[in-house]
């Protein structure tokens, strides 16, 4: 499911908010289960996993550690706030 989120948003990543916006409502409101909240928490699960993967992939292709790369990013987060 995250991958199918992340897919959409690197189709167009500067004008689908609201798509990406109704695909995580569709994918929750169509919960297998019949549970939204277990359908957000897997959704938000499987970012985890996927953002895990990209972090070990950087790691292997430029040699920067998973810790530098959270570090970096934060301090991005942190100067565009």
């Amino acid at each position: 499911m995250a991958i199918e989120v992340m897919t959409a948003w690197a189709s167009d990543p500067d004008g689908i908010d609201d798509f990406i916006f109704d695909r995580i409502r569709s994918i929750i409101d169509d919960a297998e289960n019949g549970n939204p909240l277990r359908a957000a928490v897997d959704l938000i699960h499987g970012f985890v996993n996927l953002s895990g993967t990209l972090l070990i992939q950087r790691e292997s292709e430029m040699h920067v550690s998973d810790i530098d790369t959270l570090r970096q990013l934060g301090l991005e987060y942190q100067t565009d706030a």
